[in-house]
């Protein structure tokens, strides 16, 4: 697994229900490296794991609990399934009173030993430029366009199976 710039990946013991891994952000990376700088080797033994790749905004939101974001996440890990968590974030976050100042924030979770390609749809998913944030912004603030959650089962019209 790569990723670079702002994202970070943790590692999920699905039994111990805690992050034994988190990467650190690699701005060095994000369209500027010509090479890897940086890689772990992470044995993950007999124990089921899964993986949640986050942009930076998740940090925002740990912050807004008061808490290391290893320690929030075995924190909802203990109380909500895997495949869950991304749903729980959104439920969370607009329930916080009051306006609450967040980085965008995007989500992958998912385990190994549970995908079956089959019952899984295949993702693409990409980033946005500068260009396409500032449209999105625009589109906000002018009310054509809302700014919420989109859920694989609200996109699923839009998803291309490859």
């Amino acid at each position: 697994m790569v990723h670079g710039g702002d994202s970070m990946v943790l590692l999920i013991n699905l039994g111990t229900r805690r992050a034994e891994y988190a990467t650190l952000a690699d701005m060095c990376f994000a369209g500027r490296a010509k090479q890897l700088l940086c890689v772990d080797e992470i044995p993950l033994g007999n124990d089921g794991h899964g993986f949640i790749i986050a942009s930076d905004g998740i940090t925002d939101t740990a912050r807004l609990a008061g808490c290391a974001l290893e320690r929030m996440s075995g924190s909802v890990l203990s109380r909500v399934p895997l495949h869950e968590i991304p749903g729980a974030l959104a439920e969370y976050l607009d329930g916080l009173p009051g306006p609450a100042e967040y980085d965008d924030i995007g989500l992958i979770v998912f385990s190994p030993i549970e995908l079956e390609a089959t019952e899984h749809p295949t993702l693409l998913v990409g980033g946005t430029t500068p260009v396409e944030e500032v449209s999105y912004l625009r589109k906000v603030s002018e009310g054509t366009i809302e700014d919420a959650w989109i859920t694989l089962d609200d996109a699923k019209d839009d998803i291309v199976r490859m």
